[in-house]
């Protein structure tokens, strides 16, 4: 995993900072911490919360990214789990 800071994860932090805490938040905040684990199968389910977090929010924009990483990390793990190699 990279060593730069996503947007994602800055915005996250900045909320809390506020008080200011929305379910995509704490949905984002949650997966940061589920993906440390290792676990593909949760944080795919993670992100896949984060997408509807959004959805629930209407908020397309960031509905669109979200869906795209969970999408990702999701056949990510299914083609690994396929080949035998899962974490």
């Amino acid at each position: 995993m990279s060593s730069m800071i996503r947007p994602a994860t800055l915005f996250v932090a900045l909320l809390a900072l506020t008080g200011c805490e929305k379910a995509s938040a704490k949905a984002e905040q949650e997966a940061a911490m589920v993906e440390k684990t290792g676990d593909e199968a949760a944080t795919c389910a993670a992100k896949r919360k984060v997408a509807d977090a959004y959805l629930s929010e209407g908020n397309e924009a960031e509905y669109k990214t979200a869906k795209l990483y969970a999408d990702t990390s999701c056949l990510s793990y299914q083609l690994r789990r396929q080949n035998g190699v899962v974490l």
